[in-house]
């Protein structure tokens, strides 16, 4: 049903419901086996996803070498892979030996039939296990994350915009998500500390959240529980397993009785579980916007036959007596006959001034970066320029309140915000701590001395852009005496002298937020370079100037959406790179 009606819609109108994630188990390895591209949106066992336990097993090789089932995981990823003929050979001397796995692996060359390829690649793990294990004291658990899926080839192996690659890199970003959190709530952010966390949440049964967007990734069918799709839409909708015990569910009895004279609600009449079971069963029907079926099967494995859901008997949609097939199918509308359409990849709807900028600059890295989400390497300038833009929206927000901080408020909300991340070295770390301190000094006495009338701090803006939306912040905006606005946007890691043509036009775009969001007049645009304390004024953008810059834009967005939709990353960036970039050696 699905492969005849695909041909005059796309993947992302069909949805298979089920009333239990295991109910998919017997389902998936079927549309595999059928080549329909799938993403199954499961709300929990992250930890149990492919991708996740090979990064978790290299955590654990990090935190101990001899961790042998760990060690064994890492063998089958594709870069470092042992035939299974070999690994028995491994293994069978390591236990002649009474030897770990990573010590008979370090001495692979004493077992003999063993490939000289497959000892190139084992020396290449060891090699990279012993480099990382060495940064485990230096690194935060969200640095040396990002630096192990580098190099162990994981982000060049997903760069594909595939269903298969899609899913993983959400659980991907989700994880790292996780690692980002829990830096954030603990004051030891190594790895080791990250992993006796991890362990203790898996023995009390968390096998890790999993939020999903339907809409993202490219072209797929949603698999997902009837619980998962409340909000959601399809043109067609198939839930599976319509037979009683299976859905309705079969009634489990509460683990504790509570006597009816303690319980002070009104309690509904009738079956309560039978009634929040029909109410699934009407979530599941109002899914469907065209077309919505219902299959069931008299055999399931058991030693009796399966009855149909007594909600198939109540809506009247058992099939008759003639029909002669274990399943039956049900549908409440003929489907229109649609033109054929062509297959889109998932488009986003939703641009920054920064997506642009990346594109301008090199599609590859608007690709990796902001289309596919990957995560990447974070920079010192980055850690820097968060810490400096957050002490200052603190200054700004006290002025506003008419409060007066002082200096030793400024440092002590410098250490507040500092973010540990990325800093090559103590050296360097400590040469952006002394900058800083100057340029908060130098701030704190601008504040003091023309005693700003600010209006808005990190202020957020959407603007309307055809069918799409422009997203951005405003780092401050004051007022002046005659009510109209002074934007004011901090640059901590560059100079005027390094002021281009793209700083003017994100100085416009915050003007065109200004006035037509804020509905604000603006009579000045500055950019404040920190580090060298200057000041340097741009005149408004006349409307002429503005119209040509909404025009820029929405060009720049039509061409990204045609880049995405015919797969062009690679030719538009042989048209724009001018230089080799980190993202080449994934072309």
């Amino acid at each position: 049903e699905i492969k005849t009606a695909v041909k005059d819609s796309s993947w992302n109108d069909f949805a298979v419901l089920v009333r239990a994630n295991s109910a998919a188990d017997e389902l998936l390895p079927k549309f595999d086996n059928a080549k329909v591209p799938y993403t199954f949106l499961a709300n929990r066992g992250l930890f149990k996803k492919p991708l996740i336990l090979d990064i978790i097993s290299y955590f654990k090789l990090l935190d101990n070498y001899h961790e042998s089932n760990a060690l064994l995981r890492i063998l089958n990823l594709p870069q470092f892979r042992v035939t299974p003929h070999e690994l028995s050979l491994i293994t069978e001397h390591s236990m002649l030996k009474t030897r770990s796995l990573y010590e008979t692996l370090a001495e692979l060359d004493e077992i003999e039939s063993i490939d000289k390829a497959t000892v190139k690649r084992v020396a290449e793990l060891l090699n990279l296990i012993v480099q990382h294990s060495k940064l485990v004291a230096e690194k935060t658990a969200g640095e040396l994350f990002i630096t192990i899926i580098e190099e162990l080839g994981i982000i060049k192996a997903l760069h594909t915009d595939t269903a298969k690659n899609s899913e993983a890199r959400e659980h991907l970003d989700q994880f790292y998500k996780k690692i980002l959190n829990f830096e954030e709530q603990n004051d030891d952010k190594t790895l080791r500390n990250f992993i006796e966390t991890l362990h203790l949440e898996l023995e009390a049964g968390d096998m890790g959240q999993i939020n999903f967007d339907p809409n993202s990734g490219p072209e797929t069918l949603k698999v997902l529980t009837v619980h998962s799709s409340k909000g959601l839409e399809f043109k067609y909708v198939f839930v599976i397993n319509m037979v009683d015990q299976r859905f309705p569910t079969r009634k489990k009895s509460d683990p504790i009785d509570i006597p009816e004279s303690l319980v002070k609600d009104i309690m509904p009449e009738g079956d309560a579980h039978l009634q929040e079971e029909r109410r699934l069963f009407y979530v599941a029907i109002t899914r469907a916007k065209e077309q919505i079926y219902f299959s069931w099967a008299k055999d399931y494995g058991g030693s009796r036959e399966k009855k149909p859901s007594v909600f198939l008997e109540e809506t009247k949609l058992v099939p008759s007596d003639k029909v002669n097939k274990a399943t039956g199918k049900v549908v409440f509308k003929p489907a229109a006959k649609l033109p054929k359409q062509a297959v889109y990849r998932r488009m986003p709807s939703r641009f920054s001034f920064s997506d642009i900028t990346a594109f301008g600059n090199c599609p590859l890295e608007y690709k990796y970066k902001y289309y596919l989400k990957l995560p990447s390497r974070g920079a010192p300038a980055l850690s820097f320029g968060k810490t400096i833009h957050r002490v200052l929206q603190e200054l700004a927000e006290k002025k506003m309140l008419d409060q007066n901080p002082d200096i030793e408020m400024m440092r002590q909300w410098y250490e507040k915000f500092w973010i540990d991340e990325w800093y090559e070295s103590k050296d360097q770390k400590q040469r952006y701590l002394t900058e800083g301190l100057a340029m908060l000094e130098n701030s704190l006495q601008d504040f003091t001395l023309h005693q700003p009338k600010v209006k808005f701090v990190e202020e957020a803006f959407k603007l309307k852009i055809g069918d799409d939306v422009l997203v951005g912040r405003l780092d401050r905006a004051d007022i002046d005496n005659e009510g109209k606005l002074i934007i004011v946007d901090y640059k901590t890691n560059a100079s005027p002298k390094t002021k281009s043509k793209r700083d003017v036009d994100q100085l416009y775009l915050y003007q065109w937020a200004a006035e037509e969001i804020f509905e604000l007049p603006v009579s000045n645009l500055v950019y404040w370079y920190l580090k060298d304390n200057k000041k340097v004024e741009q005149t408004p953008a006349t409307s002429e100037q503005l119209e040509k810059l909404k025009i820029s834009v929405q060009e720049t967005i039509d061409k990204i959406k045609e880049t995405i939709k015919y797969n062009l990353f690679e030719q538009a960036h042989k048209e724009v790179a001018q230089h080799q970039c980190r993202y080449d050696n994934l072309v």
